[in-house]
C-alpha cells in the first residue's frame, strides 16, 4: 500500500462518514418530527393498532436510512471501480455495515483500510437509530399513559388520589401532557442548535 493510496482511502473513507452522519441527523430530526405529530394522534386514542402504526411508520424509516447508506457506500465503491459488479458492490457494504462481514467478498488490498471505516460507521449509526427507538419508544408509552391509561403517580398513595375530585385528577393529567410536550420540543430545539 502506497501514500497516494492511503491518503485516497483516507479521503474517500472521511467523504462516506460525514455522508452518513449527515443522512443520519437528518432521518434523526424528520423521525423526532413526525413522531410529535404522529404521537398525538396515536395517543389521543387508546387504540392499540394506532399506536402500533405509529412505531412500525417511524421504524421503516429509520430502516430505510441504513439502506439509503449502504446504497451510497456500494454506489461509491462501484464507481470508484473497486467492484466491478454493482450489486456485489451493494452486498459488500451491506455485510460489512452490518458488521456481519462473511469475508467472501473482499475490497482490494490497497482500500481495505475502508472495510474497517464502513463497519465502524456502521455499529455508530445502527447503536444511534437503537437510543433513538428507546427514546421514542418511552416518550411513546409516556404520552399513552398520560392520556388516561393507569399512571405513575409518584408518591401519591391511592386513598390521595380518591380524595381528589375528577376536576383535579383531569388537571394534574393535562399538567403532564404539557410537560411531556414541552419537553419534546426542548429536546427537538437543543437538536436543532447542535446542528
Amino acid at each position: 500500500m502506497t501514500t497516494s493510496d492511503l491518503l485516497q482511502s483516507l479521503t474517500v473513507g472521511i467523504i462516506l462518514v460525514s455522508l452518513s452522519v449527515f443522512i443520519q441527523v437528518t432521518v434523526t430530526l424528520l423521525v423526532l418530527k413526525l413522531f410529535l405529530r404522529m404521537s398525538r394522534w396515536g395517543a389521543s386514542s387508546h387504540n392499540y393498532w394506532k399506536r402500533a402504526f405509529v412505531l412500525t411508520c417511524l421504524i421503516l424509516i429509520v430502516i430505510s436510512d441504513h439502506l439509503v447508506q449502504i446504497h451510497v457506500w456500494g454506489s461509491v465503491f462501484y464507481f470508484l471501480s473497486y467492484f466491478t459488479d454493482f450489486w456485489r458492490s451493494q452486498y459488500f457494504a451491506a455485510q460489512t455495515y452490518t458488521t456481519l462481514g462473511y469475508g467472501n467478498i473482499l475490497l482490494p488490498p490497497e482500500r481495505s483500510m475502508l472495510a474497517g471505516w464502513l463497519a465502524l460507521t456502521g455499529l455508530l449509526m445502527i447503536g444511534w437509530s437503537t437510543a433513538l427507538f428507546a427514546y421514542l419508544i418511552a416518550k411513546h408509552h409516556d404520552a399513552h399513559m398520560v392520556s388516561g391509561r393507569p399512571q405513575y403517580l409518584g408518591p401519591m398513595t391511592t386513598a390521595a388520589m380518591a380524595a381528589m375530585t375528577t376536576t383535579q385528577q383531569r388537571k394534574m393529567r393535562l399538567g403532564r401532557m404539557c410537560r411531556l410536550d414541552a419537553e419534546a420540543i426542548g429536546q427537538l430545539q437543543i437538536a436543532h442548535k447542535i446542528l
